[in-house]
């Protein structure tokens, strides 16, 4: 999945301009690379809104229902 520069500096709490470069490995990691050459690799579960890290629902208690 393609992911944009802007997508990808709000994962890592930078501006767009500071992303230098992007590329995708065959595995589905992104590796960002800052223009002050730092280098970021991000798991795609980290890029998808957070559905695999979200914890499950608690249930209501009974006198709130």
């Amino acid at each position: 999945m393609k992911y944009s520069k802007a997508q990808l500096a709000k994962h890592l709490d930078v501006t767009a301009e500071d992303v230098m470069e992007t590329a995708e490995r065959d595995n589905g990691e992104v590796v960002v690379i800052l223009t002050d050459y730092r280098k970021f690799v991000i798991q795609p579960e980290a890029l998808d809104g957070g559905k695999a890290e979200k914890p499950a629902k608690m249930p209501l208690p009974t006198q709130l229902k």
